[in-house]
């Protein structure tokens, strides 16, 4: 029980691009990649040639696979990695010149203003 407990945090999904020309070639990926070890799921759209992997399988096997049994060529499409920071995080990083300490930035900006309204009320 404790191999099946890894194997199943291990689970990725991939996405690969496959040219299937008709609907019984997609059926016929599907099945050949389903008998692959560590593949739990394959979903075709011979439309789109997109087959979505999903399993504990190491990807580049898998391409190395498909292209073995079918002889037609994978390609995987790259994800974007999910970002794991909170709102917050989200909030700095859009932020480019963040200050630690707001006071500062508050009294530094009053100081200038003094300094400017000085000069244009002995210019009057």
């Amino acid at each position: 029980m404790g191999e099946q407990a890894k194997q199943v945090s291990r689970l990725t999904t991939v996405e690969l691009i496959v040219s299937m020309h008709c609907e019984a070639c997609a059926k016929q990926l599907q099945r050949k990649i389903l008998k692959m070890r560590g593949v739990r799921t394959a979903e075709t759209d011979q439309s789109l040639g997109k087959v979505i992997v999903t399993g504990s399988m190491d990807t580049n096997k898998l391409v190395d696979y498909v292209y073995k049994r079918t002889k037609k060529q994978a390609k995987i499409v790259l994800q974007p990695e999910p970002r794991k920071h909170n709102e917050e995080s989200k909030s700095e990083d859009l932020d480019p010149n963040p200050n630690p300490n707001p006071g500062e930035e508050a009294k530094k900006l009053e100081e200038e203003e003094k300094k400017e309204g000085g000069n244009d009320i002995s210019k009057a």
